[in-house]
Formats: structure tokens, C-alpha cells, sequence
């Protein structure tokens, strides 16, 4: 996973919220244009949608976290490795 990556998603989450990030690279539009009338709606939330939205709030969340994890790991590593290649000369 590049930089860049990680940088897109963070400008995403932060412009438009964890919620985006569950959306990016689904192309199901139907669920990209639920999202955004429920983002643009002014209407009150039954505790049911307020649910629905938490759960798919904490589900991009948590997506993004793990490949936040696994890009520090890798990099983690390849500092790791090359430290020791530098250590054995």
C-alpha cells in the first residue's frame, strides 16, 4: 500500500467521514445514493436508521484502522530490515 493511499483516505475521512471510506471502490451506486440522502437529510432519525448508521459508521472505521495497521507494520519492517542489512556491514 502506497502513501499516497493512505493519504486519500485520510483527506476522504476527513472531508466526508469513515462512512466514504465504506463506500470506496464498491461501485454500488444504490447504496452510494442511500448514503447520500441520509447524509443530506434534515428529516429526524428513527433509533433504528440512528443504529444503522452508527454500525455502518464503525464498520468504515474499523476497515480503515486495519489498513492503517497493516501500512505501520509494513513500514515497521522494511525500517527493520534495513537496519540490519545496515548493522551487518
Amino acid at each position: 500500500m502506497s502513501k499516497g493511499v493512505l493519504e486519500k483516505w485520510i483527506k476522504k475521512a476527513r472531508e466526508y467521514g469513515f462512512h466514504a471510506l465504506a463506500l470506496d471502490g464498491q461501485r454500488n451506486s444504490k447504496r452510494q445514493s442511500m448514503y447520500q440522502s441520509k447524509k443530506n437529510s434534515s428529516r429526524l432519525l428513527t433509533r433504528e436508521e440512528e443504529l444503522l448508521q452508527e454500525n455502518e459508521y464503525l464498520r468504515a472505521e474499523n476497515a480503515f484502522l486495519k489498513k492503517l495497521k497493516a501500512l505501520v507494520d509494513k513500514r515497521v519492517a522494511t525500517e527493520k530490515k534495513s537496519t540490519r542489512k545496515s548493522s551487518n556491514n
